[in-house]
């Protein structure tokens, strides 16, 4: 029994060893998809740290001896009196890129009488620069207590010192997952109907029938495009309104729901954003579909790239705000999920959204005419 099964197991391999698709698909393709995203992400997220900004520091009856530790440092700093310190929170609040740094008065005095003065850092958790000016600066406290054997304490009152609105919180809990899901199941549904869409009708026989009639080619191509999109687009709706109910039970936002968030006009520019990316996805997967002569072999093509998808999608847990360069969003699927983000956390860009729609659109109707000339390529359709 033992001897037969290592017989059909050599013949099995040897079947597929002998299928330059199914080695390349399994072997190789794998490999070089993680290498090349892995190294992509790595080059935008080392660019993103390169340009990364320092708030503004509003000093409050600040020590002579810690400005001028801070004047040493590239963060921006500038003196405010006491009185206007509500107007410097409320410019936080608003993502004014600025944070606020209060000493309590004659706070040296108190520091030689042997008593503990507070300072109080005042940040928004959902700016980049505000969160990066914020640890500078707590840093800079540390050091200048044990330099100069200090005695105080850092925001060890009652106050929150993160000051940030609750639908910036909410939006950007939010952004951290959706994202993810929304491109990983829209890639998901894509593949379960593309790889089927033309390799299936391969080994069913019906796409030579197809291919026989006086239909032109584009019109089939776009007529197979707009259903399978449709398709994708209302799985990827369904997930959506999964998330609509169930990551604010996540994130314990009581009361609400992403409904209750964000206004209509959201809604839309997110539904267009999942629509956009699933007739690219299934144009590209279409043409792969269309290259292969089983389904089995075209979903072992499209498979690797799933991992693709979700690392792209993941890509909005390491951000704490959209892409500011316009060459990301010429990049198909980073751009959905870098404008799907900037939707979710209110930094919505309307250039940057057009751009992205424009290029979907473009890539979708390049694909879309390579397809249309494989359809006439007797080689590729009636192997």
């Amino acid at each position: 029994m033992i001897s037969m099964a290592i017989k059909i197991a050599l013949k099995e391999l040897k079947k597929y060893w002998g299928n330059k698709k199914i080695i390349f698909s399994t072997l190789l393709l794998p490999g070089l998809v993680i290498f090349m995203v892995y190294s992509i992400l790595g080059i935008i997220s080392e660019k993103q740290a390169n340009n990364a900004e320092f708030s503004t520091v509003y000093l409050v009856d600040v020590p002579d001896s810690f400005e001028e530790k801070v004047m040493q440092t590239p963060i921006s700093i500038q003196k405010a009196a006491r009185e206007e310190s509500s107007d410097i929170k409320q410019r936080i609040i608003d993502q004014d890129k600025s944070i606020l740094v209060i000493f309590d008065e004659m706070f040296t005095e108190q520091v030689l009488m042997g008593d503990e003065p507070n300072v109080e850092v005042y940040y928004n958790s959902v700016v980049s620069s505000s969160v990066l000016s914020y640890n500078q600066v707590i840093q800079l406290l540390s050091d200048y207590k044990d330099e100069y054997c200090r005695s105080f304490t850092i925001n060890q009152d009652s106050n929150i010192h993160d000051i940030v609105k609750n639908e910036d919180r909410m939006g950007k809990n939010i952004s951290s997952m959706l994202p993810m899901l929304i491109v990983t199941l829209v890639f998901s549904a894509c593949m379960a109907v593309s790889a089927e869409s033309y390799a299936g009708e391969k080994e069913r026989k019906t796409l030579v029938k197809l291919l026989a009639t006086p239909i032109d080619r584009k019109s089939i191509v776009l007529g197979k495009s707009l259903s399978l999109g449709i398709l994708a687009l209302v799985s990827g709706l369904s997930s959506f309104i999964g998330a609509i109910f169930s990551l604010p039970k996540l994130y314990a936002f009581k009361g609400k729901n992403i409904l209750e968030i964000y206004q209509g006009g959201h809604v839309a520019l997110i539904i267009l954003d999942i629509f956009s990316l699933a007739i690219l996805l299934v144009t590209i997967m279409s043409l792969i579909s269309a290259r292969s002569n089983t389904v089995k072999e075209a979903t072992t093509t499209l498979s690797p790239f799933g991992g693709v998808a979700m690392l792209i999608g993941m890509t909005s847990i390491m951000q704490s705000e959209p892409a500011q360069s316009i060459l990301c969003y010429l990049v198909p699927i980073y751009n959905n999920v870098q404008a799907l983000y900037g939707i979710l956390i209110f930094d919505f860009s309307g250039r940057d959204y057009i751009v992205m729609i424009c290029i979907n659109l473009f890539y979708t109707a390049l694909f879309g005419y390579i397809l249309a000339n494989m359809l006439s390529d007797e080689k590729i359709m009636y192997s």
